[in-house]
């Protein structure tokens, strides 16, 4: 039996983790592509961490429910912690896997684009160039200005396709079937508005496949729309880079 409380206590500060994880190589435990020789004779290298302020954290009244006003952050602590090879010398010389070296694994996020977002109209959004493209994320955000809205299960895309050459269709759902088949990949529901499509065992080589996009398609568009872009990839280290474009 559910009983729902009849009155919010009154919150108290908390202790509150948040474990991020920072991939260096593609699987430390199968495939070293895009691991970090660290050893340097010109200093020490750094991963730099960038946190949020305290009102980026908080808006205004993103817990007036429980008290009335805004929440609060004390202080930040970070503990760190490093997995590494350290790999013994064989009749004095180091044997290292030299491909995966040279290959680069990179995530590339926080591309956020609301530029071709109509009711009806194919939103395209590039894939990288010269990369062997391993999965991609997109989020989509409809504009909706009520409360709870905005971030749906799928209901507000008509179709997502992933396209090449702008005129080869490779995979193709709509917006709920999409959300059915990302259920059984990931045993779970992801939270609503995201999409992911999965490349890991033919990977998507951008220079072999030419132009390659995701396609979504909308039905509903409100202002302030956008879309937000992840894609994960490997490329060798020294390669052209052209970027990527959203549009």
């Amino acid at each position: 039996q559910i009983q729902l409380p009849t009155a919010v206590v009154t919150p108290s500060g908390t202790n509150f983790r948040v474990p991020v994880s920072l991939p260096i190589c593609y699987d430390e435990n199968s495939n070293l592509k895009g691991a970090v020789l660290a050893q340097t004779d010109r200093g020490e290298q750094y991963v730099s961490v960038q946190l949020p302020t305290n009102a980026q954290v908080f808006g205004s009244t993103d817990d007036a429910v429980y008290s009335s006003g805004a929440g609060s952050v004390g202080n930040i602590y970070i503990t760190a912690y490093q997995k590494f090879l350290q790999p013994q010398p064989i009749n004095g010389q180091l044997y290292l896997p030299t491909q995966d070296l040279v290959t680069v694994y990179e995530l590339n996020g926080n591309m956020v684009s609301t530029s071709d977002l109509a009711v009806g109209q194919a939103k395209y959004i590039n894939y990288p160039n010269a990369r062997q493209v391993l999965s991609s994320a997109h989020i989509y955000f409809n504009g909706s200005a009520t409360v709870g809205d905005g971030f749906t299960f799928g209901t507000d895309m008509t179709k997502v396709e992933i396209e090449l050459s702008a005129n080869t269709t490779m995979s193709a759902w709509n917006g709920p079937d999409l959300y059915d088949t990302l259920r059984r990949y990931f045993n779970g529901d992801l939270f609503p508005g995201a999409m992911a499509f999965d490349h890991r065992r033919v990977p998507i080589d951008t220079v072999d496949f030419g132009q390659v996009q995701a396609k979504l398609t909308p039905s509903e568009v409100n202002a302030n729309a956008y879309v937000e872009s992840t894609f994960e990839s490997f490329y060798l280290l020294g390669t052209e880079l052209p970027g990527i474009a959203t549009g």
